[in-house]
Protein backbone atom coordinates (compact mmCIF):
# COMPACT_ATOMS: atom_id res chain seq x y z
CA UNK A 1 0.00 0.00 0.00
CA UNK A 2 1.41 3.37 -1.00
CA UNK A 3 1.92 6.02 1.70
CA UNK A 4 -0.24 9.10 0.96
CA UNK A 5 1.25 11.43 3.56
CA UNK A 6 2.60 14.76 2.38
CA UNK A 7 4.61 15.42 5.57
CA UNK A 8 6.99 13.16 7.47
CA UNK A 9 5.88 12.18 10.95
CA UNK A 10 8.13 12.30 14.00
CA UNK A 11 7.54 10.00 16.97
CA UNK A 12 6.60 11.72 20.22
CA UNK A 13 5.47 11.12 23.79
CA UNK A 14 4.39 14.67 24.62
CA UNK A 15 1.37 14.92 26.91
CA UNK A 16 -1.24 17.37 25.65
CA UNK A 17 -4.48 18.86 26.94
CA UNK A 18 -7.23 18.27 24.39
CA UNK A 19 -10.57 20.02 24.07
CA UNK A 20 -13.10 18.58 21.61
CA UNK A 21 -16.05 20.78 20.70
CA UNK A 22 -19.44 19.05 21.03
CA UNK A 23 -22.03 21.33 19.34
CA UNK A 24 -25.02 19.12 20.16
CA UNK A 25 -24.16 19.49 23.85
CA UNK A 26 -24.58 23.29 23.60
CA UNK A 27 -20.96 23.53 22.52
CA UNK A 28 -19.77 22.06 25.80
CA UNK A 29 -16.24 20.80 25.19
CA UNK A 30 -15.01 17.34 26.08
CA UNK A 31 -11.69 17.90 27.89
CA UNK A 32 -9.08 15.20 28.41
CA UNK A 33 -5.36 14.43 28.35
CA UNK A 34 -3.72 12.51 25.53
CA UNK A 35 -0.23 11.49 24.49
CA UNK A 36 0.91 12.80 21.12
CA UNK A 37 2.29 9.67 19.45
CA UNK A 38 3.55 11.44 16.35
CA UNK A 39 3.45 14.88 14.80
CA UNK A 40 4.03 16.43 11.36
CA UNK A 41 3.54 19.82 9.73
CA UNK A 42 -0.04 18.81 8.86
CA UNK A 43 -1.31 16.97 11.92
CA UNK A 44 -0.77 14.54 14.76
CA UNK A 45 -1.79 11.17 16.15
CA UNK A 46 -2.94 11.03 19.77
CA UNK A 47 -3.67 8.24 22.25
CA UNK A 48 -5.87 8.45 25.34
CA UNK A 49 -7.58 6.26 27.90
CA UNK A 50 -10.02 9.05 28.84
CA UNK A 51 -12.74 8.19 26.29
CA UNK A 52 -15.50 5.72 27.19
CA UNK A 53 -17.99 3.88 24.95
CA UNK A 54 -20.67 6.61 25.07
CA UNK A 55 -18.19 9.40 24.31
CA UNK A 56 -16.67 7.42 21.44
CA UNK A 57 -20.10 6.91 19.86
CA UNK A 58 -20.84 10.64 20.24
CA UNK A 59 -17.51 11.57 18.61
CA UNK A 60 -18.35 9.43 15.58
CA UNK A 61 -21.59 11.27 14.85
CA UNK A 62 -20.08 14.28 13.06
CA UNK A 63 -16.91 16.23 12.29
CA UNK A 64 -15.22 17.26 15.52
CA UNK A 65 -13.23 20.43 15.91
CA UNK A 66 -10.44 20.20 18.44
CA UNK A 67 -7.98 22.35 20.33
CA UNK A 68 -4.70 20.75 21.45
CA UNK A 69 -2.48 22.53 23.97
CA UNK A 70 1.08 21.25 24.23
CA UNK A 71 4.45 22.34 25.51
CA UNK A 72 7.09 21.33 22.95
CA UNK A 73 10.40 19.95 24.27
CA UNK A 74 12.84 22.73 25.13
CA UNK A 75 10.13 25.41 25.12
CA UNK A 76 8.70 26.71 28.38
CA UNK A 77 5.52 28.20 26.96
CA UNK A 78 2.46 26.09 26.12
CA UNK A 79 0.99 26.55 22.64
CA UNK A 80 -2.47 25.75 21.32
CA UNK A 81 -3.11 24.28 17.86
CA UNK A 82 -6.51 23.95 16.21
CA UNK A 83 -7.74 21.21 13.93
CA UNK A 84 -10.34 18.54 13.32
CA UNK A 85 -10.45 14.84 14.07
CA UNK A 86 -10.12 12.90 10.82
CA UNK A 87 -10.13 9.33 12.17
CA UNK A 88 -10.79 7.44 15.40
CA UNK A 89 -9.76 3.94 16.50
CA UNK A 90 -11.38 2.72 19.71
CA UNK A 91 -10.36 -0.50 21.49
CA UNK A 92 -12.54 -1.44 24.46
CA UNK A 93 -11.54 -5.11 24.63
CA UNK A 94 -8.89 -4.58 27.31
CA UNK A 95 -9.34 -3.65 30.94
CA UNK A 96 -9.06 0.05 30.05
CA UNK A 97 -10.47 1.39 26.74
CA UNK A 98 -7.83 3.00 24.50
CA UNK A 99 -8.57 5.51 21.76
CA UNK A 100 -6.13 6.54 19.02
CA UNK A 101 -7.15 9.42 16.78
CA UNK A 102 -5.72 11.61 14.06
CA UNK A 103 -6.00 15.36 13.79
CA UNK A 104 -5.43 17.57 10.76
CA UNK A 105 -4.36 21.07 11.71
CA UNK A 106 -6.53 23.96 10.51
CA UNK A 107 -6.10 27.73 10.46
CA UNK A 108 -2.34 27.41 10.99
CA UNK A 109 -0.69 30.71 11.79
CA UNK A 110 2.96 31.64 11.31
CA UNK A 111 3.48 31.19 15.06
CA UNK A 112 1.84 27.72 14.88
CA UNK A 113 4.18 26.73 12.04
CA UNK A 114 7.23 27.85 14.06
CA UNK A 115 6.05 25.92 17.13
CA UNK A 116 5.46 22.76 15.09
CA UNK A 117 8.89 23.11 13.45
CA UNK A 118 10.60 23.58 16.84
CA UNK A 119 8.74 20.58 18.21
CA UNK A 120 9.72 18.37 15.26
CA UNK A 121 13.34 19.54 15.44
CA UNK A 122 13.59 18.84 19.18
CA UNK A 123 11.97 15.41 18.82
CA UNK A 124 14.21 14.51 15.86
CA UNK A 125 17.32 15.54 17.77
CA UNK A 126 16.28 13.57 20.87
CA UNK A 127 15.92 10.36 18.83
CA UNK A 128 19.45 10.76 17.41
CA UNK A 129 21.17 11.18 20.79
Amino acid sequence: MEEKRKSNRVQSNIIARVRILIPEETFSPYNHEAVIQDISQRGMKLRTTDIDDATYKMLLSSTRLVRVTLTPPGIEKAHTLFGRIVWLDYDNLGRIPVTNYGINFEKITEEDTKTIELCIKALTESTHD
